[in-house]
């Protein structure tokens, strides 16, 4: 016989003997409780072993960010001087994160941010605000999100002051800078490939 459980219990006193295959058949019947929803929760250590894969992914090949790149300045310096290197590893995490989500590697989208520094993920699939979450949450990817459009609005600025050419002042040369600022850096995700 299976005893009565603690009266503090949920659970139901099953009373018949469970040493018969009708028994068992009974004990079983009486534990299976139809589904109404089935709801995946993570807990804190799923979720942060995620988190790890993510920036596994962006870090695969290098020591960093836990120590500074080959060309001795801090890892995301680096990535904002080599914007082809941090398109390289954003791309990477930005997969792994959309693998995490269930979103087909060909999703459509674009990266953005907004005034506040937030980030932006503009499309119409399933599984958006919970990348565009991911993406303003993940230290690691808003990190090389971040170093990726810094990268190219510097290298836009280089290519601007460079064409003023001498005339430019320094007046001038902070007017095209503010200018390049202001303007955004949309990353875009084709065919499984992060472009700017």
């Amino acid at each position: 016989m299976i005893t009565p459980p603690a009266a503090s219990s949920s659970v139901h006193a099953l009373s018949f003997p469970v040493n018969t295959v009708q028994g068992y058949r009974q004990v079983a019947m009486a534990q299976e409780v139809p589904a109404v929803k089935d709801i995946v929760t993570l807990s804190a250590a799923a979720r942060s072993i995620n988190d790890e894969a993510i920036s596994q992914a962006i870090w695969a090949d290098s020591a960093m960010p836990t120590q500074s790149s080959p060309d001795g300045l801090p890892p995301f310096i680096h990535l904002l001087l080599n914007p082809e290197e941090a398109r390289r590893r954003t791309e990477a995490g930005l997969k792994e994160a959309m693998r995490q989500l269930g979103i087909p590697e060909d999703t459509a989208m674009t990266i953005n941010t907004d005034g506040g520094g937030e980030i932006k993920v503009e499309g119409n699939f399933a599984g958006r605000k919970a990348l565009e979450s991911l993406l303003n949450s993940h230290e690691d990817l808003r990190n090389v999100v971040g170093s990726l459009r810094r990268g190219v609005q510097l290298t836009r600025i280089v290519a601007a002051v460079e064409k003023a050419g001498a005339t430019a002042d320094d007046d001038r040369a902070r007017e095209i800078t503010q200018q390049i600022l202001a303007m955004p850096v949309p990353l875009e995700m084709t065919h499984g490939r992060l472009s700017v």
